[in-house]
């Protein structure tokens, strides 16, 4: 999915994502996004990878709030503690291999043909990978609208058939907000 700032692609993801684990269509939902900062970098942060991780994947948790209620944090923090929930790191996934899982790549514009490549491969049977980012907003400085790893699948996945790519147009965050992502 790709789209502006605040089109909504996090927030369906979330929510379809969410949906089908409830219903037992998937065993397991893992988010993930890439640790590139689109300022200066904070340094170093203690904790084990799941709590170096919260940071980078709350967009995701606030996004499960919005959709699911405020009492939705403690139900997930239940589900997290069952596995059914996973915050990875890019990092670690060499090697892994994920059957009946859902697999979401939030703020993917700033991963690598190699990044997408390691994680789409890691896809087992029953899974499926929800890559999304706004192609404007990369942060990665040796990437760029063309050299992404998602505009790369985009492009090279547009044959496959158990793929499909959309493109949302109109922000839902708030009136400032599309305002900023279209004059920006």
């Amino acid at each position: 999915i790709t789209g502006k700032a605040g089109s909504g692609k996090t927030l369906m993801s979330v929510v379809a994502s969410m949906t089908q684990l409830m219903d037992g269509s998937y065993k397991k939902l893992i988010v993930t996004r890439p640790n590139i900062s689109m300022s200066k970098d904070i340094g170093f942060l203690p904790g084990t990878k799941e709590e170096k991780m919260e940071s980078w994947v709350q967009p995701i948790f606030d996004n499960i709030k919005i959709a699911f209620s405020k009492n939705a944090v403690s139900y997930i923090e239940a589900m997290m503690d069952k596995g059914e929930i996973e915050i990875e790191s890019l990092s670690y996934i060499r090697g892994r291999s994920l059957p009946d899982t859902i697999f979401i790549v939030d703020e993917a514009q700033n991963i690598t043909y190699h990044e997408a490549k390691a994680v789409l491969t890691r896809m087992g049977e029953n899974s499926k990978i929800i890559l999304l980012g706004d192609i404007e907003q990369i942060d990665a400085p040796h990437l760029d609208a063309t050299s992404s790893g998602l505009s790369s699948i985009v492009e090279l996945f547009k044959e496959f058939d158990e793929s499909a790519h959309i493109t949302l147009l109109k922000g839902e965050r708030s009136r400032l907000a599309t305002y900023a992502a279209k004059i920006l």
